[in-house]
């Protein structure tokens, strides 16, 4: 991931789960309700902050590959994403960690 895509990944990314968290609240609400319309149009509205992430993480049509081979279960590509921002806050976690180490050996 480029300085580019890495800056703009940390700064977007927070926004974009901090959106989709509160709309699965609202999921919720509107299954026990059955309201079918509003609901969908929800699910239509987390689909593309996952979309937003995805490309935001992956690259640009990422998400539409991934949706395909997960057979279209939205749930599966953000469960895949949500792995590998873990994977990636974990990676840049240990480098921060040995340029600190490095830095004091010198």
């Amino acid at each position: 991931m480029g300085t580019r895509y890495l800056k703009k990944y940390t700064e977007e990314l927070p926004k974009i789960n901090e959106q989709i968290e509160s709309k699965r609240k609202e999921v919720k609400i509107l299954e026990g309700k059955n309201d079918l319309k509003a609901l969908f149009e929800l699910l239509e509205f987390i689909k593309s902050k996952i979309q937003e992430y995805t490309d935001l993480i992956l690259g640009d049509g990422a998400f539409e590959k991934l949706y395909d081979v997960a057979d279209e279960d939205l749930f599966v590509v953000e469960e895949g994403m949500r792995q590998v921002t873990e994977q990636f806050q974990l990676i840049q976690t240990k480098s921060k960690a040995q340029s600190f180490i490095d830095g004091k050996k010198r």
